[in-house]
């Protein structure tokens, strides 16, 4: 008998289990990642590990006509699609951003890793007929943690198949979509997504009704809502975060909507 407990717990270690009765059965289960989203097209993503990423934090109160919270500004890494308002809060607000150096700020593409997640920029052009004044350029951003891949594709246009290829498959897609198809259109969204065969979408980039000072504000962009009533297998959220693991991946609706953090407030 105890010639077998040993033999047992032999075969347990060389397997990587500390029982002598034998391993369990049940994996363990994945790391979860958590996407929170800011409003307009700006979100945060946090590893399992702690590591938060903030991508396309916009300027206060510029065209959107609402406030960025200053305390969603702290993450370990900073990745700006471009250099727009409406995306860079670095480049265009009046007080000076409190990065503090130790922050990894990216607006260029190439592939970065960060403690323990990796992101890579791929160089588009942003969407006619706008950022003529910085030559069009637009990075799409994959960061991948946790056995997850997400895609926030900024202002891009539509992506040629090298893009599309560079950028490979994703689970997430935050992509930019509005009624007045202010950035990418309907059909161009559909096409995108064949492309990168993301298991959900996010829209963002779109109209916050409870959010606009006035009926002017911002101009040329459009709610959600008729988008996403052309679509199937929607999730709205009632909150602005969302937890998602390399074992739940299967279990994705096809959009998910969010709602805007309860720290942005319309601007008095």
């Amino acid at each position: 008998m105890l010639r077998g407990l040993a033999v047992a717990a032999a075969i347990a270690l060389l397997m990587g289990c500390g029982s002598a009765l034998g391993c369990s059965s049940e994996p363990e289960p994945a790391p979860t990642v958590q996407i929170e989203y800011i409003a307009h097209a700006a979100f945060r993503i946090h590893s399992a590990a702690g590591t938060t990423v903030l991508v396309d934090p916009y300027a206060s109160q510029v065209w959107l006509g609402y406030d960025f919270p200053v305390a969603m500004l702290d993450a370990e890494v900073v990745a700006v699609t471009h250099p727009h308002y409406d995306h860079d809060y670095g480049e265009f607000i009046n007080n000076p951003v409190p990065w503090t150096g130790e922050q990894t700020v990216l607006r260029d593409a190439g592939t970065f890793t960060v403690t323990d997640v990796q992101l890579t920029g791929v160089e588009t052009k942003h969407h006619d007929p706008y950022g003529q004044e910085f030559g069009q350029k637009n990075v799409v951003w994959v960061i991948e943690l946790d056995g997850v891949r997400i895609a926030h594709v900024g202002d891009t246009a539509p992506l040629t198949d090298a893009q599309a290829t560079a950028i490979g498959a994703v689970d997430v897609l935050l992509a930019p979509i509005d009624s007045t198809e202010h950035i990418l259109t309907y059909a161009e969204l559909d096409t995108m997504r064949g492309q990168l065969s993301p298991r959900t979408t996010v829209p963002m980039h779109y109209r916050i009704a409870e959010l606009e000072v006035d009926d002017d504000s911002p101009q040329d962009l459009g709610p959600v809502d008729p988008w996403a009533a052309t679509q199937t297998d929607v999730t709205r959220l009632d909150t602005n975060v969302f937890e998602v693991s390399a074992d739940t991946l299967d279990d994705l609706p096809s959009v998910i909507v969010f709602r805007h953090s309860p720290q942005v407030v319309a601007a008095q």
